[in-house]
């Protein structure tokens, strides 16, 4: 019998490869044999629901935990269960800071990424990262009016506030006056890039839910990721493991490191310390 109950994944820079997209076949099989074995999966990711790979959520996996932690999904059961969301006035706070200097501003919200009108005007021609263009090109973002207007209508479903790839001195900008303010979780995992939630919503918060909810002792828990949004993951659950391409940080917080996602470093932790 495994000693571990479930696995936590990080996606990007993690479990798929570096197109973000994309599982090799010895990762694919390690998965399928550890959840042959017992083992329940779990994605745990700065993403939503609705933009994780096609490739991961096709193998059947049990949990998601989504937005840096501000939603838990029981996808065998296909129902959330867990919010921890951005509250209307902090994201009044954060739209006063950002909008002026560029309103290009991504909410995850209930699964998606809903833009303002001014914002999807500029889908075409943003930036941003091919998971997000993926997503856009199916057709079914949701669009609000403004910015203003979700604010006043209470930021419904509103798991995170996304800024992507604006300039590094930019996101220092912003950064900065948010840190001035407080009350917020600030991360950034793709470089150029700022991940907004709560003061008190992290992966590592989450999972501890989960795992209280489903009975599973955190000592019997591991959890794989790269960036700066995974560290609290890494300090929560019972075996923390650094992939070889994360940053150092991660890696000094972390139980273990593997090889890098590119070098299966997953699948190589699997096979030799949960089958």
């Amino acid at each position: 019998m495994s000693k571990y109950d479930i696995l936590f994944f990080d996606i990007d820079g993690t479990l798929v490869r570096d197109d973000h997209f994309t599982l090799s076949p010895r990762t694919r099989d390690a998965l399928l044999a550890a959840r042959e074995a017992g083992v329940k999966l779990a994605v745990a990711s700065g993403r939503c629901l609705h933009i994780l790979p096609e490739e991961v959520m096709a193998l059947g996996m049990d949990y998601a935990v989504t937005s840096n932690g501000a939603a838990v999904y029981d996808l065998k059961a296909g129902k959330q269960i867990y919010y921890n969301g951005v509250k209307a006035e902090k994201a009044a706070i954060v739209c006063r800071i950002v909008h002026p200097i560029d309103s290009f501003i991504e909410f995850f919200a209930g699964g998606g990424i809903l833009l303002a009108k001014d914002a999807y005007a500029q889908i075409e021609t943003h930036s941003m990262p091919v998971w997000h263009r993926h997503y856009f090109a199916k057709g079914n973002t949701p669009v609000v009016e403004s910015i203003e207007q979700y604010i006043a209508d209470g930021v419904p479903g509103l798991e995170k506030i996304n800024l992507v790839h604006y300039g590094k001195e930019t996101i220092n900008l912003i950064w900065q006056k948010l840190n001035d303010v407080g009350g917020f979780n600030l991360t950034s995992s793709i470089g150029r890039s700022l991940e907004v939630v709560g003061d008190n919503c992290t992966k590592g918060d989450a999972i501890r839910f989960l795992c209280q909810r489903e009975g599973i002792k955190l000592a019997r828990t591991a959890g794989f990721g790269d960036s700066n949004n995974d560290e609290d993951m890494l300090r929560t659950v019972g075996c923390g493991v650094a992939m070889g391409n994360a940053k150092e940080c991660v890696k000094q917080v972390s139980d273990a490191i593997t090889d890098t996602n590119e070098e299966d470093g997953v699948a190589t932790f699997i096979e030799k310390h949960v089958l």
